[in-house]
C-alpha cells in the first residue's frame, strides 16, 4: 500500500550506484568461476542440439545453464545484444531434454514471440508452442501433456499462472519489463 511505500527509507542515488555496481561485479566473479569450475570437469555436450547451436555457443555454456537447472539452481544470463544469449538457453533446454527434461517456458514480450518460436525449430529438435490469443488454454493443455517450448507474453502468463503446474526451465526474456506492481 502506500503508506507503507511512505515508510520505507528514501535509497539516494549513490546507494543504488554502489548496488549496481557490487551487483555487476558479483556477477563477473561468478561467471569466472563457473567458468573455471566447468572448463575442468570436461563435461559433454548436450545431446538433442543441432550443429548449428554448438557453432555460436562454447561446451562450458551448453552444460553450465543446463547444471544448474538440475541442481535446482536459477541463473541470470545478462549479455549485451548479439552475444547468444537465445542460443545460451536453447542449448540448456537442450541439455536438459537429453537428461529426460521436456517443459521450457519463455515468457518474453509479444512482439519477439515468432522470433523464439523460430529459433526453436531452426536450432533444436524440440516442439515450440506459441501459448496466446484465443487458443491458450487449448495451446497449453497441449504442452503439458506433450512438452516442449512453450512461448507466452507477460500478460498471457499472468492469466495462466494457476494453470501451469510443471516447468523444467523458464527463461524470461526482456526481463526488465517486469515491473513492480507497486513503484
Amino acid at each position: 500500500s502506500s503508506e507503507e511505500a511512505e515508510k520505507l527509507p528514501k535509497i539516494s542515488y549513490a546507494d543504488k550506484m554502489i548496488v549496481s555496481v557490487m551487483g555487476a561485479v558479483f556477477n563477473v566473479i561468478f561467471a569466472f568461476g563457473l567458468a573455471f569450475i566447468l572448463w575442468f570437469t570436461g563435461m559433454p555436450v548436450a545431446e538433442g542440439t543441432s550443429s548449428t547451436v554448438i557453432g555460436y555457443v562454447p561446451e562450458q555454456v551448453i552444460t553450465s545453464s543446463g547444471h544448474l537447472a538440475e541442481l535446482g539452481l536459477g541463473g541470470i544470463l545478462a549479455d549485451d545484444m548479439g552475444l547468444g544469449k537465445t542460443m545460451q538457453v536453447l542449448a540448456a533446454m537442450c541439455h536438459l531434454a537429453a537428461h529426460g527434461k521436456k517443459h521450457f517456458f519463455v515468457v518474453a514480450p509479444n512482439s519477439v514471440l515468432v522470433n523464439w518460436e523460430r529459433e526453436v525449430k531452426k536450432h533444436t529438435k524440440l516442439s515450440p508452442i506459441i501459448v496466446h490469443g484465443f487458443d491458450r488454454d487449448d495451446e497449453l493443455q497441449q504442452w503439458q501433456r506433450d512438452g516442449g517450448v512453450a512461448i507466452t507474453t507477460y500478460t498471457t502468463l499472468a492469466r495462466l499462472a494457476d494453470k501451469i503446474t510443471l516447468v523444467d526451465l523458464l527463461a524470461v526474456d526482456e526481463a526488465h519489463a517486469v515491473k513492480n506492481p507497486t513503484a
